[in-house]
């Protein structure tokens, strides 16, 4: 998965306007409300706290049932550090443009996997809309068929870290593989 905005298309590729760049994966220290690319940094440079996404006092945490009115003081606390730092990443944004690399770079009938698609002169303004909600149950499905048969390969398939590894997930959730 690139960390970057994407480079243009290799020429004599098929020629569509490309979708607005991506927003970049960015996280927010919750130590000192820094704000930093992901790509750039794990470690925040004001404060040395390190990008965390799961609380540690979650361990150790009371369970609801158990908490009585005394415990209040030491919510306060927590909410006071601020829990996990906060992290922003634009799927949408990713998508648009995964879809785009693939109608640009796949030989001609071969299947894009697009869940975007370009705007045309009747709907509106260029730019990149997604498609309808049949077209991208469709498409969702292929994709979820192909990352279940494993015959993917990430950096074509997946719009964004990990997402063969949620549809696998979601498929075995679903009983459709053991």
């Amino acid at each position: 998965m690139p960390a970057s905005p994407p480079s243009t298309p290799p020429p004599g590729t098929l020629k569509l306007p490309a979708p607005p760049a991506p927003y970049p994966w960015i996280w927010r220290c919750h130590a000192c409300r820094n704000i930093y690319r992901l790509s750039c940094t794990r470690r925040c440079l004001e404060c040395n706290h390190t990008f965390c996404v799961i609380s540690s006092s979650s361990s150790t945490s009371i369970p609801p049932e158990e908490e009585s009115s005394s415990t209040s003081s030491s919510r306060r606390k927590r909410k006071e550090r601020g829990g996990p730092c906060e992290a922003e990443f634009d799927y949408a944004g990713w998508a648009a443009w995964g879809s785009y690399r693939r109608r640009t770079h796949e030989p001609a009938g071969e299947d894009a996997f697009a869940m975007w698609a370009p705007r045309t002169e009747g709907e509106g303004e260029g730019g990149w809309m997604k498609v309808d909600a049949q077209e991208g149950e469709m498409v969702r499905r292929r994709k979820e068929r192909l990352f279940v048969s494993r015959g993917h390969d990430c950096w074509v398939h997946c719009d964004y870290p990990s997402e063969c590894r949620h549809s696998m997930y979601a498929a075995f959730m679903k009983g459709m593989i053991a």
